[in-house]
């Protein structure tokens, strides 16, 4: 009779453990999708800021520019280059929706793995454009004796502009790398 209590008192300890368990794993896949969308919050936050930017460079920058350089071919490049940035971030950012961390996590990997490589491949032509683009207002700037402190200083903005880009660029690729680890970890 004594061996029948014991081993009813076991099945009710192995169920208690099980029971434990299952809350264990939902408490950490809870956590998971929560990091996956806290991530993904910050890599569309940094969409929104490039959107801004370019917006303000469209509005603002190409009324300034013109009155600057007098170079309608420098404003319209200059657009035509904050359109192509804008278009470029929304094809990177057009599947993060973090709506996504509530279904298939292995596809959302996928789509952060993507995201940093199409961030990665975006360095071959920003990088080369932006100095194009910033030997382009120096010289346009320098055209005129008078504005070539508008130049330097264009160029020292152009630099710390370029910085922060890259410390933008290098925070999100870093956010996809612990999505992905989170989610494979």
């Amino acid at each position: 009779m004594e061996d029948g209590f014991q081993l009813e008192d076991m099945r009710r300890q192995i169920a208690l453990l099980k029971a434990k368990l299952d809350q264990e794993t939902i408490v950490n896949d809870r956590m998971i999708r929560y990091a996956v969308k806290s991530g993904m919050d910050t890599i569309n936050r940094n969409a929104v800021v490039v959107y801004i930017c370019a917006a303000f460079v469209i509005v603002f920058g190409s009324g300034v520019f013109y009155e600057m350089t007098g170079s309608r071919w420098f404003v319209a490049a200059t657009i035509l280059l904050m359109l192509t940035s804008s278009v470029g971030t929304y094809l990177t950012h057009r599947n993060v929706k973090k709506d996504d961390a509530g279904g298939d996590l292995l596809s959302v990997a996928k789509k952060m793995r993507r995201v940093k490589m199409m961030y990665n491949r975006w360095l071959y032509f920003g990088i080369p454009v932006g100095l194009l683009w910033l030997v382009w207002f120096f010289w346009e700037t320098m055209q005129d004796v008078r504005q070539m402190w508008v130049g330097i200083a264009g160029i020292i903005g152009g630099v710390i502009g370029g910085l922060i880009g890259y410390l933008m660029h290098r925070k999100v690729v870093n956010t996809c790398d612990e999505i992905v680890q989170q989610i494979e970890g």
